[in-house]
């Protein structure tokens, strides 16, 4: 594309330059690769239950609860050991700093594999007496 100048005597070439734009989209992209690798390293390692189920993935505004082969309670991206009540008290907060109610909020247990039933069922016991009622189980998929 030609443009003449009001001057007469040069043309100016009018184009685009891509450049710009290319380096923008690289950061866009290499930002959203980082991030992403951010939320899967918040996990620890945990052997699941091999059961067809929930899965290991989450939702974007899951929270994640670990329990682990000894029966202690953590949130995903916390490695702070928490009591069943303790854990409760964790969660009001969130849900306070979302602005939504505990009922609301939905949950993923990854519970390890080899972790007794009995601290299973504590939890669930205590998650119901609180409201918390949304909330599924990890498992590793496919029954071995």
């Amino acid at each position: 594309m030609r443009a003449r100048t009001f001057h007469g005597a040069r043309d100016m070439d009018l184009g685009f330059d891509l450049t710009p734009m290319i380096d923008v989209m690289l950061f866009v992209f290499l930002f959203f690769i980082v991030s992403t690798q951010f939320v899967q390293a918040g996990r620890s390692a945990m052997d699941l239950p091999k059961e067809p189920g929930a899965g290991s993935t989450s939702e974007p505004d899951e929270i994640a609860i670990n329990l682990d082969e000894s029966g202690r309670l953590s949130l995903a991206s916390d490695t702070a050991h928490l009591s069943p009540e303790a854990l409760v008290q964790r969660l009001s907060a969130i849900a306070r700093e979302r602005g939504v109610e505990p009922e609301r909020l939905s949950l993923l247990v990854r519970a390890h594999r080899n972790c007794n039933a009995g601290y299973l069922n504590r939890l669930a016991i205590k998650l119901a007496e609180s409201g918390l009622r949304r909330w599924r189980l990890a498992t590793a998929g496919g029954a071995s």
